[in-house]
């Protein structure tokens, strides 16, 4: 866990971040800049020393060590932090290991866990006291979601591993968790919920389910029905409705619309689409979500799929979309 000052992030193993409000000495004062940026001290972003960044378990002193105790391994991981300037504005609290390392049995070294940069953090839902952390996964591994739950005194308590979501796959191939999205909202009639929704998948496909979440546990209650996209979602929006707190809907993309769409023949899956996760009368979570709308930008003027632009950059149909119909 770290503490920021400013703002909050995730990175390798896990750290969750606590925005407090800024106190002590000026901002001027706190700031030490490495990036040599005119504009002076921000700190601005600077050149990343990937070169210097070991991506495996080290030592104390930083330097790699497949055979380091976990809390040697830690002690590196913070000193390569401050002489290579990689955190600023934050304050270390916590560390909690999502992937524990296993012993290799025919050398002792430490493998495949957060702490020899195997672990795979990915989509990352906060919510309520409820944290859900997603991983990479892929041919043959298949790490399920954690569920830590935030404690009474979190600066002095870690989160709580409290359970587990398993992780959806296909045959041998685990699906990469990308992105997982948590929400507490009141119904309208002032009810509580929490909801969560991930979108997982392979190179190749992608599938979203959503999941009432007991917000004193923030164990999943119940799961919806998989909505299988036939094709490689990805970037992943969840909306809620200001107008009607009954009403979350999910904005979903694709890498790989236009190709045909099993469930509706004659059809294609759209590059984009909107569906509902809730019922907007009750604020239930639907057991189905239900497709609300899709766009597909070559069927509405844009460009063919693979068309290659010329030597000036341009695309000969030179389309644009015509929403003119639309205005009230």
């Amino acid at each position: 866990m770290a503490r920021a000052r400013r703002c909050g992030l995730t990175l390798a193993g896990f750290f969750l971040a606590v925005v407090l409000p800024r106190s002590g000495p000026t901002l001027a004062q706190q700031c030490v800049d490495h990036s040599n940026d005119p504009a002076g001290c921000q700190p601005s972003t600077f050149d990343t020393p990937m070169a210097k960044m070991p991506s495996v378990r080290v030592n104390r002193t930083g330097a790699i060590d497949p055979f380091s105790s976990e809390a040697d391994a830690k002690a590196g991981a913070f000193a390569l932090e401050q002489s290579l300037h990689l955190f600023r504005n934050f304050e270390h609290k916590h560390w909690v290991i999502t992937v524990p390392s296993e012993r290799d049995p025919a050398t002792g070294a430490w493998r495949g866990g957060d702490l020899e940069g195997a672990g795979d953090g990915r989509g990352l839902g906060v919510a309520g006291n409820c944290i859900y952390v997603g991983h990479s996964n892929g041919p043959g591994v298949k790490h399920a979601i954690n569920i830590f739950k935030i404690q009474p005194n979190p600066e002095k308590q870690p989160p709580v591993q409290v359970g587990e979501i398993p992780a959806m796959f296909l045959g041998n191939q685990g699906f990469d968790d990308r992105e997982l999205r948590s929400l507490v909202y009141k119904t309208t009639r002032g009810e509580d919920r929490y909801l969560l929704v991930r979108n997982a998948g392979t190179n190749t496909m992608g599938q979203m389910q959503a999941y009432q979440i007991d917000m004193t546990t923030c164990l999943p209650m119940r799961a919806s029905e998989v909505t299988d996209f036939h094709s490689q979602s990805h970037e992943f929006f969840l909306w809620h409705d200001p107008a009607n707190t009954n009403r979350v809907i999910v904005y979903m993309t694709n890498w790989t619309g236009g190709v045909p769409d099993p469930n509706n023949p004659g059809l294609t899956v759209p590059d984009l689409m909107a569906l509902a996760v809730t019922d907007e009368e009750t604020g239930e979570m639907l057991a189905r979500p239900r497709m609300l709308a899709g766009f597909t930008l070559q069927e509405d003027g844009g460009p063919p799929i693979d068309e290659r632009p010329d030597a000036t950059g341009l695309f000969s149909h030179g389309r644009v979309l015509d929403f003119s119909e639309l205005k009230e």
